[in-house]
């Protein structure tokens, strides 16, 4: 009887630590979030993308000047 109560119990360990495991990824690779939190996220993700454009975008005048020159 203690075999049979000792297997059920690591079944019923496993199945839980499995279910624990599958919960946990989901969470990970699918998260819940709210409209709202998604909407911050690309509000933040595309002011990024802004910043980054404008950096690239302002080129020095010696530059240009030294590029005019060569020609």
């Amino acid at each position: 009887m203690s075999d049979f109560l000792v297997f059920i119990g690591a079944l019923l360990g496993t199945y839980v630590c499995a279910l624990g495991f599958v919960v946990g990824m989901v969470k990970v690779f699918f998260p819940l979030k709210s409209k709202e939190e998604w909407e911050k996220i690309k509000i933040l993700e595309g002011e990024e993308g802004h910043r980054q454009a404008s950096r690239f975008r302002r080129v020095p005048q010696a530059v240009i000047n030294q590029s005019r020159q060569l020609v």
